[in-house]
């Protein structure tokens, strides 16, 4: 299909690391190093920071007073975007969110982001059109389940974000993100590493900083469907 490349912005990801001389010059048990042991939980806050802000995240273009923020996936669906008023999701209503998208994009979407409780619907289809992938290919987010659509085979992955795209709250009002994973990209301004700072006193001071963006390369490659159950 027609491909439009839609504009988003860098967004720069930090997180302090900030021990103590004592604390750093201490033998702890199960440590040999408290600053490296710090660095690598930063890292992780860094990268759920970054998960957040590449899926629901919302673009601020860092003028005036603003903090420059990119737009996560859910943000570029715009042919793709539908609210349905507290339906359940059934089997044959997500095919048909499938076919609406091959109909608009030309191609089928590939993977399924949903909350925890419209994964648990969709494990409870009877049809036999749900598989479970093998535990050695399920590396993704958590178990993930394949659902054969008449539109093509799509990966039906729990995320624990995604549902705040529309500002909701478990069991409240639930999203369906599907996309085309080869339009959706993340693109690296700054590899995510470690910065020294300066010392304040007896602390050895550093960050994990970042500086990335999310790129769709086609609108069409994102469906953001609101207001299941």
């Amino acid at each position: 299909f027609p491909v439009t490349i839609s504009f988003n912005s860098t967004q720069i990801f930090e997180r302090g690391i900030l021990v103590s001389g004592t604390t750093q010059n201490t033998d702890m048990a199960g440590m040999a190093n408290k600053f490296a042991r710090e660095q690598m939980k930063k890292m992780k806050e860094w990268k759920n920071e970054f998960e957040w802000a590449a899926t629901v995240g919302t673009l601020m273009s860092g003028t005036g007073t603003q903090i420059r923020q990119m737009a996560g996936i859910v943000r570029f669906a715009s042919s793709l975007v539908t609210t349905h008023s507290a339906v359940s999701l059934t089997s044959d209503l997500l095919n048909d969110n499938l076919r609406v998208d091959w109909e608009v994009a030309g191609v089928g979407h590939e993977v399924a982001l949903v909350n925890p409780v419209l994964k648990a619907r969709i494990s409870s289809f009877t049809a036999a059109n749900v598989r479970n992938v093998e535990a050695s290919a399920a590396t993704l987010f958590a178990r993930v389940d394949v659902y054969a659509s008449d539109f093509g085979m799509i990966k039906i992955i729990p995320h624990r974000f995604i549902n705040r795209a529309s500002g909701g709250a478990v069991g409240v009002a639930s999203v369906l993100v599907t996309y085309i994973p080869d339009y959706v990209q993340i693109g690296f301004l700054d590899e995510p590493h470690l910065e020294d700072r300066a010392r304040t006193g007896y602390f050895k001071a550093g960050a994990i900083v970042g500086e990335a963006t999310i790129q769709v390369a086609n609108e069409r490659a994102v469906n953001h469907a609101m207001g299941l159950r």
